[in-house]
């Protein structure tokens, strides 16, 4: 069974391009895993702004991970998983986060 894995970055200025890992989305055809950050400090300096709204996004990623969804609002179908996270990310026009799918691996 393959495993994939994306980390979530945070991205304060799209023109800058500069970027901070906050969190991994590990997912299989099964299962669905993310962590985030425990101590939001550094991520608070790095975007020099109030970041509620990402430790909100955090936790209602573990919310639907918890649930088996890859993402809130996520509607478990016949398209495979991967498929289902890159539309959703293609669909997020404002570059506040982005996901990089780095590797895959096999059990």
């Amino acid at each position: 069974m393959v495993s994939r894995y994306s980390i979530v970055q945070y991205v304060p200025n799209p023109i800058a391009d500069e970027r901070i890992n906050i969190g991994v989305l590990a997912f299989d055809d099964n299962r669905v895993c993310v962590r985030f950050l425990s101590n939001w400090e550094r991520v608070k300096r790095f975007g020099m702004e109030d970041i509620h709204f990402l430790k909100d996004f955090a936790s209602r990623m573990e919310d639907a991970a918890a649930d088996g969804l890859l993402f809130p609002g996520d509607s478990p179908n016949e398209t495979p998983k991967q498929e289902r996270l890159i539309r959703v990310v293609q669909n997020w026009f404002t570059a506040v986060f982005k996901l990089i799918d780095y590797s895959s691996s096999s059990e």
